[in-house]
């Protein structure tokens, strides 16, 4: 699980749209593109600012009955996958 402290950003070269009730989000430099549910759009969206993982989950939490320690479990899972996916990158604040 990705660290409370952890801050998330988006990758810039990601292009993204609106598409009914999901977010298509492409890396055109990769030529892959990726459609995200309605909360993982939402947490796409809390990325328009870098923030850690507890400011989304806090946030997440005022929006949705949910309990922190869910929010932060599947949230987390959610990142590790954009992660891998080369769309967001994730700062633990570990030296490189």
């Amino acid at each position: 699980m990705i660290g409370t402290n952890a801050i998330i950003s988006r990758a810039h070269e990601v292009l993204f749209e609106q598409f009914d009730d999901e977010l298509l989000a492409v890396d055109a430099n990769a030529g892959n593109a990726y459609a995200l549910n309605e909360t993982a759009g939402r947490i796409w969206a809390l990325l328009a600012e870098h923030r850690s993982i507890g400011a989304i989950c806090e946030q997440l939490c005022r929006e949705y009955a949910v309990e922190e320690s869910v929010c932060l479990q599947e949230v987390s899972a959610v990142l590790m996958e954009l992660s891998r996916a080369g769309l967001v990158s994730i700062d633990d604040g570990a030296p490189n």
